[in-house]
């Protein structure tokens, strides 16, 4: 829970961090936190990056204590950290996702299993949702995706009946030969 509104300055709050204010920290982080998510988000394109990009950013505030001094905005100050750091993480992404499937498929079940453990302590609308689309774009299971069965077979009471043939469309990257027994 986020602590009161603290009326310091920022420039105020980073002189009571360099002398060991730790309360200070708290409000200027939650001051900064969902402007910083906001960033990273539209930076990475993706929500849980930008999470990761928040905890990464505010560990090198924390590195810069307690020699930091503002010049400018503590936005000032941020928005090449979060940008920088986005930049990171969408390489990182595009070269786990990007180059081999097997990296690929790894780095979404991982993804997924991170996405459901922060929902038992994060509990957030969105998370299903980016759970979903995870698993669809790697064609994975997941709690809120499923798998359909389809039996391509057709069997008609009586001595005489009709086949119809009927396509059977399956998803990206899968085969049909491999998922359907006639």
């Amino acid at each position: 829970m986020p602590p009161p509104t603290d009326p310091r300055t920022d420039a105020e709050l980073v002189a009571a961090i360099n002398a060991g204010d730790t309360a200070a920290f708290d409000a200027l982080y939650y001051r900064h936190r969902d402007w910083v998510v906001r960033l990273a988000a539209r930076w990475t394109g993706n929500d849980a990056d930008a999470l990761d990009v928040l905890q990464e950013t505010f560990a090198y505030v924390v590195g810069k204590f307690p020699h930091l001094h503002l010049t400018a905005a503590m936005t000032t100050f941020l928005y090449p950290v979060v940008c920088n750091l986005s930049i990171a993480a969408r390489k990182k992404r595009a070269r786990f996702v990007g180059h081999d499937p097997a990296f690929a498929s790894v780095w979404a079940r991982t993804k997924i299993a991170d996405l459901a453990d922060r929902s038992t302590w994060e509990p957030r609308n969105d998370l299903p949702a980016e759970i979903r689309q995870v698993a669809l774009e790697h064609g994975l299971m997941s709690a809120y995706t499923a798998f359909v069965a389809v039996d391509s077979s057709s069997k008609t009471a009586g001595d005489h009946g009709t086949t119809v043939a009927v396509p059977l469309p399956v998803p990206a990257g899968v085969r049909y030969d491999m998922t359907v027994v006639e």
